[in-house]
């Protein structure tokens, strides 16, 4: 008898310590968190110049500005976009319409062309108003953008003028 109570004494001590089932329950919750990656990513400069250019004539080659390098300072690969506004002269009220035609003087007086190379690539854009995609930028990595400039055509407006537009670069998650 004595055993037996010392046993069941034993017993009742070390039934906390012994993992069983949960008994009764119908439902049950576990907490859970994750982050979200944030687009992110940094510019090597804030300005190009494409220096002193005259009209060109149809179908002249560009004059390269930049490169301007992109890096991705996400923890995940991201997609980069670029778009361009039109120009504005810094002395006069002059405005040259960015095209996205191959051929700026196909598209008329007074408009000119930019494209961005993402150099890892290889693929030309033609920057449009709206952002268009260039390709990846990969998670700690610099992505090379080789700008590239095409004057409006002989007869266009603004000759002797400054003119200042902007290219927009812009990261998704994909």
């Amino acid at each position: 008898m004595r055993r037996s109570t010392f046993l069941a004494v034993v017993v009742a001590l070390l039934m906390p310590l012994t993992a069983f089932p949960t008994l009764g329950a119908d439902n049950g919750t576990v907490n859970a968190t994750v982050a979200t990656a944030a687009p992110c990513m940094t510019l090597d400069m804030t300005s190009v110049d494409f220096g002193v250019h005259s009209f060109q004539p149809a179908l002249a080659d560009g004059f390269a500005g930049g490169p301007v390098v992109v890096s991705d300072c996400s923890t995940v690969n991201q997609e980069l976009f670029v778009s361009g506004t039109n120009a504005s002269s810094t002395s006069s009220s002059v405005v040259w319409t960015l095209t996205d035609s191959s051929d700026p003087c196909a598209a008329g007086l007074d408009t000119f062309r930019v494209s961005a190379v993402n150099a890892l690539l290889g693929n030309q854009n033609i920057l449009p108003t709206l952002f268009r995609s260039i390709g990846p930028v990969w998670a700690g990595s610099p992505a090379t953008i080789n700008l590239n400039l095409w004057m409006p055509c002989e007869g266009s407006s603004g000759q002797g003028e400054t003119m200042t537009f902007d290219i927009n670069f812009l990261v998704t998650i994909p």
